[in-house]
């Protein structure tokens, strides 16, 4: 098996993330690796929560 340094586990809401986060830990411990762990967010959308005349979503 080869072995892996560095792991990286993208995470999203909208799916089941337990079996597969568990696998990531397991896979990242059974080879020493690093693991790092983000998170996918929706982009914000211009005008909604952001103050009158400031940044729209792409420039964010």
């Amino acid at each position: 098996m080869k072995i892996f340094k560095h792991i990286l586990y993208v995470s999203e809401a909208s799916v089941a993330q337990e079996p597969s986060i568990a696998r990531a830990v397991s896979v990242a411990e059974n080879n020493q690796a690093n693991l790092t762990v983000i998170d996918v967010i929706p982009a914000p959308t211009a005008g909604i929560g952001m103050l009158p005349g400031g940044h729209t979503s792409a420039e964010l």
